[in-house]
């Protein structure tokens, strides 16, 4: 009986190490900004901020906007200020989970550096306009966020 309980004990161990692993990885702390103008909201999360020398950081940044808005993310770009962006993936005009009269705008990006110390993810600017039939876009922008690198 004695050897049954120990088999179910490490069996239970090994299942529960890598969500564990995981769990521990996901920094709780991670830095989330979030700014509005009228019914415009942009919001960044990055995953992590202490990451080791070339470990990727996940960088989401996402507009919520009324219907019939028009939203312009940040252009494609292979870095980002001292960062390299090895994956880069947009959703556009989505119906927002929240609102029915809202849509989402998303970037999501990998970011991967190779230096140490402590970087900087530059402030990223998105335009947008409510008014479907204006031609004049209105600007918001994040703040820099800090990420630590160590060797």
């Amino acid at each position: 009986m004695n050897a049954r309980h120990l088999l179910i004990t490490c069996v239970v161990a090994l299942v529960c190490t890598p969500a564990m692993a995981f769990a521990a990885e996901t920094d709780t702390s991670a830095p989330q900004f979030e700014t509005r103008d009228g019914p415009v909201k942009l919001t960044v999360h990055l995953d992590k901020t202490t990451a080791r020398v070339a470990d990727p950081i996940n960088l989401v940044l996402e507009v919520d906007a009324p219907k019939g808005a028009r939203v312009e993310l940040p252009a494609k770009a292979e870095r980002l200020g001292e960062f390299e962006v090895r994956q880069s993936d947009r959703t556009t005009d989505i119906p927002s989970a929240q609102q029915t009269d809202e849509r989402t705008w998303s970037l999501q990006l990998t970011l991967e550096s190779i230096k140490t110390g402590a970087l900087t993810v530059p402030p990223m600017e998105i335009h947008y306009t409510t008014d479907a039939a204006s031609t004049e876009f209105k600007a918001l922008s994040t703040k820099p966020k800090e990420v630590f690198n160590f060797q």
